[in-house]
């Protein structure tokens, strides 16, 4: 009997392994490093789409590589599974709602998480090799990860292999002491590395690495714009797509790492004298908890995002401004793009707050002075309806979408095009009838990008319509990352965007209608918002540094002047004094 009943469980065992064996089927590539095993995913229908998830493009960051540049991975033996998200870069815990937004319940993360996904289409083709899209993701170079989505749909749908990659965020990644032994930046190196990796293994992929499109979202649109004009990146893209964000923002560089680090050390332990090599000695022995947990100033640079790139002298040369004028650019054609309404969060600020100045400095910058936020303030207040709650939420939502996003990306594209005429400008102006939140908000082109209308997703209904516009929306950037010029069918026409030039201004507005998506041209996006970030606020600030400069030279005068006046009156007061006497 006991027989009979082992027999039966081992058949029963086989058997369920054949079944799972033939519900999902694998695929072995191999790398420079070894080979891998990733599996064959269906999608829209028919399409097939191998999956590689976890695979390291570095070194782990962990030890002695901790607070170091990025190095190439371990080779290893036999076969690698590939099969299962990496864990996400550590952030602290406040910031993860980020990625729940996109993948709700992922909770996983580890200080080892340097490891990328790819999206492979198993398409016909001939000897041609397929065109490659690596994707940067945002969240404030302190959350996020690269499997926020899954970009099957997109890789299917566009014909072009899609990758994505997790990079050291937070202090673990930003933290620097401003000199080449602790010269920061490791985020941003991890991202180079990364595109290294595509360069030299992409191949085993069939994809082209002469094609590869490097994109960015965010906070990795601001790093993408470094990759643009750094070195370190030459080389490794031919197309390059800056999707809300720039390394011109307010928050896209650190201003005082020193302090940053030597409050951040103090708190965790660690002596913050000037020998910067002990003091990167002694955090590489805390625990990584440790270090995510770290002290977090919210007041040190615009918008609280403190832990951004520096100028190390190599990955970023110096300031952006500069480095567009003279830096080489780095690709051949460029993309940037923004949503309708960056800013619509519905908890954006607390309700009861009202836009006054005293407000306005504290939400976007507690340094600007009274009149900057004053006029900021007029700007953006309610007129026709004061006491209309959401009429001021939506005030401060698009003062910070304005200021932090939609006017910097503006910025960089109209930097790009003063260097080249081959750069395309867009903007998402769709809006779902099945949304919660009333607009477009930052991020929600991130979803019709990837398909998510085809995929589904656990925090949104999609309807027909939605599903158009995203065929839409994909369609146009694959045959960016193709050819470097976006296009797009929509219905029977095909629409191909016109250059973005200063003075015209001409971009693109991705839109749906009577159930379909829709591509119309239009000039000149948020001009006055724009003209009044980029141009009259920075012709008022340099107005009252004159001011200043003015004042302050007069001021010095007048005492030098007093100071004179004094000596003179001392020296005649004892020349008398002298003189009585004798």
């Amino acid at each position: 009997m006991f027989s009979l009943w082992t027999i039966s469980v081992v058949v029963s065992y086989l058997a369920t392994i054949v079944i799972i064996s033939q519900a999902e089927e694998f695929v072995i590539r191999d790398t420079l490093y070894g080979r891998i095993r990733g599996t064959v995913k269906t999608v829209l229908g028919s399409k097939k789409v191998e999956r590689y998830l976890s695979i390291p493009y570095a070194a782990p960051p962990v030890g002695e590589l901790r607070f170091e540049n990025p190095e190439k991975p371990t080779t290893w033996e036999g076969i690698r599974n590939t099969t299962v998200l990496p864990p996400a870069c550590p952030q602290i815990s406040s910031h993860w709602d980020y990625v729940y937004s996109h993948r709700p319940g992922f909770n996983d993360s580890d200080e080892d998480c340097l490891y990328m996904n790819m999206y492979v289409p198993q398409i016909a083709k001939d000897d041609s090799k397929i065109a490659v899209l690596v994707h940067v993701h945002g969240g404030s170079n302190l959350a996020g990860m690269g499997a926020m989505l899954d970009m099957d749909i997109l890789a299917a749908q566009g014909e072009i292999i899609v990758i994505n990659f997790n990079y050291r965020l937070g202090a673990l990644g930003f933290l620097s002491g401003g000199q080449p032994e602790f010269p920061g930046n490791y985020g941003l190196l991890d991202q180079t590395a990364a595109l290294q990796w595509v360069s030299e293994n992409i191949q085993f992929f069939g994809g082209d690495p002469s094609k590869v499109t490097v994109e960015g979202h965010s906070a990795g649109a601001a790093d993408v714009g470094y990759h643009i004009v750094s070195p370190l990146s030459k080389g490794l893209f031919r197309f390059a797509i800056i999707q809300s964000g720039s390394p011109t923002a307010p928050w896209a560089l650190q201003s005082q790492p020193r302090e940053l680090l030597s409050k951040f050390s103090e708190e965790l332990g660690c002596n913050s004298s000037k020998d910067l090599q002990k003091l990167k000695q002694c955090l590489k022995t805390k625990k990584w908890t440790d270090i995510r947990d770290g002290p977090y100033r919210s007041d040190c640079v615009p918008s609280g995002m403190c832990l951004s790139p520096v100028i190390d002298g190599f990955s970023v040369e110096k300031n952006a401004d500069i480095l567009f004028k003279e830096a080489e650019l780095n690709g051949e054609a460029f993309m940037a793009g923004i949503t309708r309404d960056e800013g619509r969060f519905p908890d954006i600020v607390h309700p009861s707050m009202l836009v006054t100045p005293k407000n306005v400095k504290r939400f976007i910058n507690n340094n600007i002075d009274l009149v900057t936020s004053s006029i900021i303030a007029h700007e953006y207040y309610p007129w026709n309806d004061p006491l209309d709650r959401k009429a001021t939420l939506f005030a401060f939502g698009d003062l910070w979408g304005d200021n932090d996003i939609a006017a910097p990306t503006f910025d960089i594209a109209t930097r790009i095009a003063a260097r080249t005429d081959n750069i395309h400008f867009y903007s998402f102006d769709y809006a779902s009838p099945s949304a919660k939140v009333q607009g477009v908000p930052h991020g929600r082109d991130l979803f019709y990008l990837f398909g998510c209308p085809f995929s589904g997703h656990p925090l949104y209904n999609y309807t027909d319509e939605d599903r158009q516009v995203s065929k839409v929306f994909m369609n146009m950037w694959s045959n960016f990352v193709k050819t470097g010029k976006p296009s797009s069918s929509v219905g029977a026409d095909e629409i191909f965007f016109d250059h973005f030039e200063s003075q015209n201004q001409t971009y693109m507005k991705i839109n749906g209608a009577d159930g379909n998506g829709t591509i119309t041209v239009a000039y000149k996006p948020r001009p006055r918002q724009v003209e009044f970030w980029n141009s009259i606020l920075p012709q008022l600030d340099f107005q009252v540094q004159e001011v200043s400069s003015e004042y302050g030279a007069l001021t010095w005068g007048l005492v030098a002047l007093s100071v004179t006046l004094f000596i003179c009156m001392v020296a005649n007061i004892i020349f008398l004094i002298s003189r009585r006497r004798h």
